[in-house]
């Protein structure tokens, strides 16, 4: 049993009370009359997992300005140079004379062009050959060299000038004009149709010491070997 309070005591107890009360309605009234506090979001503790990248707007793709393609031009059309022919090249006949000079005649075709050439034989030096084409036979090339012993077979090679390349060969002999033994003069005649020769054709008669020597009627179908000295009839 809670012990009596004396009245003066109570008197005292209730002024107290009656203090604060008031005090304390205020609070509640001013509690009421205050704004909610607002709620502060606490901060989330930081993750391992890395956050996404922000995304990148994707920009159009610039088009390729095409290259103007190169027209084609036309490539110039060469034609190839053709092969000279030169099986065309034959022998037309040799001539010389005795011990002094010697000629190659050859026939050329179509062909043009410079040539030369050389003969070779194993127990002489070689024979250089100058050749130049014949003026009155346009297609016939005449190669003149030194002297040649006659009867003696040499090898005759034609060159092209510009190429060095051997366009033709044969083996090649000589006869020609053998000079006329000492004191020999000869008495010649042309042959012409009224007289059973051809234009270009000699009847020869020698002589020696005034004494008749020899000689041929028709030097084109018996030549006269000598190399004559004449006169004319």
């Amino acid at each position: 049993m809670r012990p009596l309070i004396p009245w003066s005591g109570f008197e005292s107890y209730c002024m107290k009370l009656s203090f604060i009360i008031p005090i304390f309605i205020t609070i509640l009234l001013l509690s009421a009359c205050a704004p909610a506090p607002v709620e502060t979001e606490m901060p989330l503790a930081a993750s391992d997992t890395p956050l996404p990248l922000p995304s990148e707007t994707s920009k159009p793709e610039t088009s390729a300005t095409p290259t103007p393609t190169a027209t084609p031009t036309r490539t110039a059309t060469t034609s190839a140079t053709p092969t000279p022919d030169y099986s065309q090249i034959h022998l037309v006949r040799t001539f010389a004379v005795f011990e002094q000079s010697s000629q190659v005649f050859l026939d050329l075709g179509q062909l043009e062009g410079e040539y030369y050439a050389i003969g070779r034989y194993s127990k002489l030096e070689n024979i250089h050959f100058r050749c130049m084409k014949n003026p009155e036979k346009t297609n016939e090339l005449v190669c003149k060299g030194g002297g040649i012993p006659f009867g003696l077979g040499i090898y005759f090679n034609l060159y092209e000038a510009g190429t060095n390349q051997l366009v033709y060969e044969n083996i090649v002999s000589f006869t020609g004009p053998i000079p006329s033994p000492t004191d020999v003069v000869c008495e010649i005649e042309p042959l012409w149709e009224s007289n059973q020769g051809e234009l270009g054709c000699w009847a020869i008669t020698c002589y020696q010491n005034g004494q008749w020597y020899g000689g041929t009627g028709d030097t084109c179908t018996k030549p006269w070997p000598f190399e004559w000295k004449y006169t004319y009839p």
